[in-house]
């Protein structure tokens, strides 16, 4: 039986988009960082290779000043349902991104 953290963040965004441009959005690295991350950050993403045991390094460049370091490495890949991976790199974590198609053209995507 898995124990559920006592600190856990959980944040869901329902987009009107079809899961499959969604999941795309994420997989694929050269959509990938032109969003992730906070506003006016930017990415190079160095590595990215979506399948369990598989990194994902990247720089995520602050919009006044800083470079920062990401390096995780892949647990769950189930396309178009879950993503979840382990921080490398500080700070560390466990993230899970999951993804539920509400009809043709409404997504959820849950980050926890």
């Amino acid at each position: 039986m898995n124990s559920i953290p006592t600190n856990q963040i959980f944040n869901s965004r329902q987009l009107n988009t079809p899961i499959d441009k969604v999941y795309n959005a994420f997989s694929n690295p050269e959509l990938l960082k032109l969003w992730w991350g906070p506003h006016g950050f930017t990415n190079t993403i160095h590595e990215f290779d979506l399948k369990p045991g598989g990194n994902w390094i990247l720089t995520m460049h602050g919009p006044e000043k800083g470079n920062y370091e990401n390096s995780t490495v892949f647990k769950i890949v189930e396309p178009q349902k879950l993503i979840s991976w382990t921080r490398k790199s500080q700070p560390y974590f466990d993230m899970d991104v999951a993804f539920e198609k509400i009809d043709e053209t409404i997504t959820t995507i849950f980050f926890v």
